[in-house]
């Protein structure tokens, strides 16, 4: 189950089909979450993934990872990188969260920036990346393949593959 927890995003994706941004009127409170989580694990979902928007933008997501693992889901974070501190690594390895997706769409920084609306997207997902893998936190490439950078897909794989190999 991907459950899209925040509407609110830092990046301006113009493909994003939430149109993200700011935060939704009706977004669940932090019990509400919980109690989703609940209904996800009684109904037989064994696998949660945790996204928006960019989930990292709920001061709480640490607390509804611990929740829905503590539940005995697999979770997993969908996120765009950029706010992948290390502090926030190791409160999301506490939580048990086993691995991120992160998007990487390029291998060149301007493309990737210009499809993600925002100057800088790009190397804040590597450093996302490189923290992760720093703290041995899998990473999980996500990559919307479109005409312009399906000649990447490789480059952008192995851009990955080196960033676990310098580590």
């Amino acid at each position: 189950m991907s459950w899209n927890t925040t509407n609110r995003c830092n990046l301006r994706c113009a493909h994003c089909y939430l149109n993200a941004g700011e935060r939704a009127p009706a977004e669940l409170s932090f019990e509400e979450g919980c109690q989703l989580i609940d209904q996800l694990a009684a109904a037989g979902t064994r696998m949660l993934i945790l996204t928006g928007g960019e989930p990292m933008m709920r001061r709480d997501i640490v607390g509804l990872a611990t929740h829905a693992s503590a539940g005995g889901l697999l979770v997993v974070l969908g996120t765009n990188g950029m706010l992948l501190s290390p502090d926030a690594v190791r409160e999301l390895k506490t939580a048990r969260v086993a691995g991120a997706g992160i998007s990487l769409d390029s291998v060149q920084p301007e493309k990737h920036d210009r499809f993600r609306g925002v100057p800088g997207a790009w190397e804040g997902a590597l450093r996302g990346i490189r923290t992760c893998v720093a703290q041995g936190l899998p990473v999980l490439l996500q990559m919307t393949v479109l005409p312009w950078n399906f000649d990447e897909i490789t480059d952008v794989i192995e851009k990955i593959i080196g960033l676990y190999v310098e580590k």
